[in-house]
C-alpha cells in the first residue's frame, strides 16, 4: 500500500521539480525570437521596398500571385 502512495507522491513532484529548477540555457529557446526577428525584418524590408520601388514591388508580388494577373486581364 505505501508504495502507491510513494508512487503517486514521485509522479506529482516531478512536474514540481521541473518549476523549481530552471532548464539549462540553450540555443533552442532562442528559436521563437529568431523567427520573430527574421519576420519583423521581412515586414521592414517590404516597407521600404514599396516606399521607394514600388514598381518593383509591384513585380514582386506578380511573381509569386500570377493567379492575380490572370483574372485582372
Amino acid at each position: 500500500m505505501t508504495y502507491r502512495y510513494t508512487a503517486a507522491v514521485v509522479v506529482f513532484l516531478f512536474p514540481l521539480w521541473g518549476t523549481i529548477r530552471l532548464p539549462a540555457y540553450t540555443l533552442v529557446n532562442l528559436l521563437p525570437f529568431t523567427a520573430l526577428g527574421w519576420l519583423g525584418l521581412g515586414a521592414i524590408v517590404a516597407v521600404v521596398l514599396r516606399a521607394q520601388r514600388p514598381t518593383d514591388f509591384e513585380t514582386l508580388g506578380r511573381a509569386f500571385m500570377p493567379a492575380e494577373e490572370a483574372k485582372q486581364q
